[in-house]
This record gives structure tokens, sequence and C-alpha cells, in this order.
């Protein structure tokens, strides 16, 4: 029975160090797959870079990104501003007072009276030590604090908001950079493979004369088509540089540094519903929650700005310590506080409160139609996106069987070619149209992973 207890446990103990083994080893390899690519290549010092790695490369680096979060954390700092109107203004103050003479002079024997410690030095001395606390607390304002409180916090959710709205802008224009530069190297290697063909087609149209079994003019044609390849390679490789140097700028990368794009545009089939995808924008898009605020901001302006012409009260305290002589012990000094509740109503100040409810009720109703507008803006980014994400996924479907089809019949043309079956006009056209085909496709490619970024941004996600 005691060696079944030991059995037990030591299955036990054996389980739950599999069970921590499997999940360190799932960790390490779900880590390894979120891991962007940065590698150097040593012999050439490029950079490989994928698209994780761009983008946390744009979160970093993007100064709009930058220039948003300075401004949500001057809104944290505007937090701390509104709330103190809650709080007690504390002050100490510390003086001295020269007089070219004392206010009432004293001798004989009505000097030891005012010496009796029971008369302020204020009085008797042309040298005053002073020491002051005074206390101020707000304590009926007819809301106005709250109201102020409650626009501190609201411009913050609202740079919070814009903080959000900028970064999603960000990771949207960090994907369409990285997508243009992929897209353009593909681009290119069409171009070259195209070369390579028009090379290979040249030398085969001049062999074929030489047999007698072409004209001259088809190796004259072969020659031009050969010509553009070389000038389309050229173009290519310089819509390529640009689209680097773009996404470079973008990144705030240093402009001589050498970056290669990693990886293949992604065909993952999805299905959205236009109607979730409204409601998804109208739920959680900044620019939607932002105008919810401001709106809520311009409402608590006309209530701050009405309570100016309401009776306020507020307390306040006071305690002085004064002397003739600094040395004195703090004992002897006069001491003295002064507690004052008082009503301050501001009876007429110019119609400027009048003008200034005015200009918070114009915003109030701004905020409203404002919100309005945006919402429909919204609404047409949605449908928009979702319009070009259905078209995309369509033409990859039309155009990857597309590729494969003008790629048998090149195959079949070249066969003909090389026979003498065929001219060299007919096989150029069969070969333009694979070349316009894998074009074609790429683009859709290119078309379809932009839609599905562009649908994540307008829906706030």
């Amino acid at each position: 029975m005691h060696n079944n207890n030991i059995y037990i446990k030591t299955n036990k103990s054996i389980s739950v160090w599999l069970s921590v083994i499997f999940v360190l080893a799932f960790y390490s390899v779900t880590v390894m797959a979120l891991t962007p690519v940065r590698r150097t290549n040593m012999s050439t010092g490029t950079i490989e870079m994928d698209e994780i790695y761009v983008m946390d490369t744009a979160l970093k680096n993007t100064r709009e990104l930058k220039i948003s979060e300075e401004n949500l954390s001057a809104a944290y700092g505007k937090l701390f501003e509104g709330f103190s109107g809650f709080l007690p203004k504390i002050n100490l103050g510390l003086s001295y007072t020269q007089l070219s003479a004392p206010q009432i002079k004293v001798s004989g024997p009505a000097a030891a009276l005012f010496s009796s410690g029971n008369v302020s030095p204020a009085l008797i001395s042309d040298k005053i030590f002073g020491a002051q606390v005074s206390v101020q607390q707000p304590i009926f304002m007819w809301g106005k604090v709250y109201y102020g409180n409650k626009q501190a916090r609201l411009n913050y959710e609202i740079a919070s908001q814009k903080y959000r709205q900028t970064r999603n802008e960000v990771l949207y224009k960090a994907k369409e950079n990285f997508y243009r530069a992929r897209l353009a190297q593909k681009m290119l290697n069409i171009a070259r493979a195209s070369l390579e063909l028009s090379k290979t087609y040249y030398e085969t149209t001049q062999k074929l004369y030489q047999e007698g079994k072409s004209s001259s003019y088809d190796v004259s044609r072969a020659k031009v088509s050969l010509t553009n390849a070389q000038l389309g390679v050229l173009k290519s490789e310089n819509g390529r540089k640009l689209a680097l140097e773009a996404l470079k700028t973008f990144l705030a990368m240093n402009p001589d540094e050498d970056i290669q794009i990693k990886g293949e545009f992604e065909y993952t089939p999805q299905d959205f519903e236009l109607d979730e995808l409204l409601s998804r924008a109208l739920k959680n898009r900044p620019e939607i929650m932002i105008a919810r605020f401001q709106k809520e901001l311009a409402a608590s302006g006309v209530r701050f700005y009405q309570a100016d012409n309401k009776p306020q009260i507020i307390g306040s305290y006071n305690y002085t310590a004064q002397a003739a002589d600094i040395n004195s012990p703090f004992e002897e000094w006069d001491k003295r506080w002064q507690a004052v509740a008082a009503v301050q109503w501001s009876l007429f100040d110019g119609l400027a409160t009048y003008g200034r409810i005015r200009q918070a009720k114009a915003n109030l109703a701004l905020a409203g139609e404002s919100a309005e507008a945006i919402a429909e803006g919204i609404k047409l980014e949605v449908r928009s996106a979702y319009f070009n994400f259905i078209q995309a996924k369509e033409a990859i479907e039309v155009q990857k069987e597309n590729v494969q089809t003008a790629q048998s019949n090149l195959e079949i043309a070249q066969q003909r070619y090389s026979l003498g079956l065929m001219s060299y006009l007919e096989l150029q056209d069969v070969h333009l149209a694979l070349a316009q085909a894998e074009i074609n496709y790429q683009q859709s490619l290119f078309d379809y992973n932009l839609a599905l970024a562009s649908i994540k941004k307008v829906t706030g996600e």
C-alpha cells in the first residue's frame, strides 16, 4: 500500500512537470512566431524586415504618434488642475517690513503698557518680521468646480481617443507603405522574368532566322521587345526604390540604410457582413467617441459659465505671527488668526459672462451637428472599404485561375514557336498576356490585403 502511494505521487509529479514543460514549449513557439523579423545580412549589410517589425517600428518612431502621446500626457496633467478646485489652497508667506518710523511712538510710563505683549509690533516698531499661513476653500459654487473638473476629465478622454485614432492611422499607413514596397518588389520580379523570356525569344528567333524558319521582321520585333523589357526592368527598379524610400521616411529610418522586404502576400478567404461592420464602426471608432465627449464637454461648458451669474460662498482662514526682532523666541511673537466666510456675487461684469454662455450654447449645438456628420462620414468609409474588399476578393479568385491558364498557354506557345509553327507576334501576345495576368494577380493580392487593413481601420479595431 505504501509503495502504491509512492507510485501515485510519482505519477502526479511527472504529470505536473510534463504539463509545465508543454506550456513553456507552447509559449516559446508562440513568442517565436510573433517575434518581428529584423535580420541584417552580414555579407551585404541589408536590413531584412517583415510586416510585424514594420508596424512595431512605426509605433516607436512615427512623429504623429509621439505628438499624440505628448498631448495625452498634457491632458493627464490637466486632470490634476481640474480636481484642484475641490481642494483647499494653502499658502505660506514670510515678510520683512522696514518703516520710516513706528506708527505709534511711545515713551515714558506708556512704554511699559505697549511692551506688555498685547500690542502688535507693527504699531510700535519700525522693523517688522512676519509669517503668515492662509487657507482658502470654496464652499458652494453652484457646480462651477464640479463642471470644471468634468471638463478636464472629458478633455483627457478626448485626448485618449485621439491617441487611439492616430495609432490606428499609423498602423494602417505602415501596412500600406509596406504592402506598396512588397508590390513594387513583385512588379520587379515579374519584369525581370519577362526580360529573361525576351532574351530567350530573341535568341530563339535569331536561330530560326538562320534556319530559314523566321523572317528578319520577327528578329527585329524580338529585339524591340527585348529593349522594351529592359526598359520595364529599369522602371520597376525605380518604382521599388521609391517605395522603399517612402517606407523608410515613414518609419523615420536612416535614408542610407538598405532594407529588403520579407514575406509574401497572403490570401486567407474571409467574409464580412456590411451591417455588422457598420455596427462595429459606430461602436468602436475613436471619432464617434470623440464627438460624444465633445458634446458632453460643450454641455458642461454651459453649466460652468452659468454658475458665474450666481452667488458663491468661499471660506478662508489666516494665521499671522509678527515680531520686531527675528531672533526673539517664537512664543513671544504676536500671533493672531482670522476666519472668514464670504459671499461673492458678480452683479455686472460688462456682459462677459453672457457672451461666454452664448458661445458655450453655440458650441453645444455645433457638437450635435458635428456628431451626426461624423457618423455619416464613417458609414461611407465602411461601405467603401467593404466594397473594395469584395472587389479584391473576387478579383483574386479570377486572376489566380487566369495566371494558371496563361502559363499553360505560354508553354504551348513556346513549343510551337520553337518548331516554327507560330509567328513571333503570336508568341509575344501570349507572353504579354501572362505578364499582365501576373501583374493583375499581384495587384489583386495587394488590394485584398490593403482592404483587410482598411476594414480594421474603419471599424476602429
